[in-house]
């Protein structure tokens, strides 16, 4: 009879680890369904901030690009700017220039202009004619149109 009770004994050992065994793939196989539950979560969370990432660095790609136009065009603008400065000096030493050479005598240019209304065009002071005025306009023209060298 001992042997008997040791194989019965035997037998309700076995059930019991059959049981055990059963629980712990239970309990293995809810915890792997929560891990892939959570997994799932997880990865849909990190798509979601993905895409939210995306979105930030377009919005950002955007704002640098029109950064960027803003620069080129303040740069376009503050050269043509420094260049039309540049042309205006040059035409104002130019005028400078020619105004220069011309003859001035204060009180005597007065006398001279009256004694000129009153006599002929050969006894009129030294004044530039039309033709003379034009020619430093042509001239201050082609220095504007020219770039400095």
């Amino acid at each position: 009879m001992p042997v008997q009770i040791v194989a019965t004994e035997l037998e309700g050992i076995k059930l019991d680890l059959v049981i055990l065994n059963k629980k712990i793939e239970s309990i293995t196989f809810r915890q792997e369904n929560g891990l892939e539950s959570e997994q799932l979560v997880t990865k849909k969370h990190c798509e979601e901030l993905q895409q939210n990432i995306q979105l930030i660095k377009n919005a950002q790609n955007a704002e640098v690009e029109e950064l960027n136009r803003t620069i080129h065009y303040i740069k376009t603008k503050t050269s043509k700017a420094e260049e039309e400065r540049d042309l205006l000096r040059l035409a104002l030493t130019l005028v400078m220039q020619q105004y220069d050479e011309i003859p001035r005598h204060s009180n005597v240019m007065h006398e001279e202009t009256n004694k000129a209304k009153k006599s002929s065009p050969e006894e009129r002071p030294n004044r530039p004619t039309t033709t003379q005025k034009q020619r430093v306009r042509t001239s201050i023209d082609k220095q504007i149109r020219r770039p400095p060298g």
